[in-house]
């Protein structure tokens, strides 16, 4: 079982997500995983990223430290906190946009970094 599964599963328990989310999830990184192993996908995911990183450290301490599938990106919304998403709105970045750009190809490598003080939001792509 991948790691991604397993990540998805562990949500799906703490409740972070529920049982609908959870089979989208696992549905959308079943594609993504077929996705990698066809050879005609191969020219179109040399292109993108296949990853999305959003690191969040609060007084020295990383606090959100989240990797997933650019396939998953949809369900961003609801797995960056609060807390994160408090400090983009209040540095005028909108995380939908931010989704739609990702879903869409439009961005590469480091979307967001932001550093206030002793707190710092980095949001990147790779491959």
């Amino acid at each position: 079982m991948s790691e991604e599964r397993k990540k998805v599963l562990k949500m799906l328990d703490e409740g972070k997500i529920d049982v609908e989310e959870a089979n989208e999830l696992l549905s959308s990184l079943e594609e993504t995983e077929q996705g990698r192993g066809e050879p005609e996908n191969e020219s179109k995911t040399v292109d993108k990223a296949s990853f999305l990183k959003i690191l969040v450290i609060e007084d020295g301490k990383e606090e959100v430290n989240i990797t997933l599938p650019t396939g998953l990106v949809k369900f961003l919304e609801n797995l960056v906190p609060e807390k994160a998403r408090a400090k983009l709105t209040e540095k005028g970045i909108d995380l939908g946009n931010v989704i739609d750009k990702i879903e869409k190809g439009s961005f590469d490598g480091k979307l967001v970094d932001i550093e206030d003080g002793n707190s710092r939001i980095e949001i990147k792509l790779g491959k």
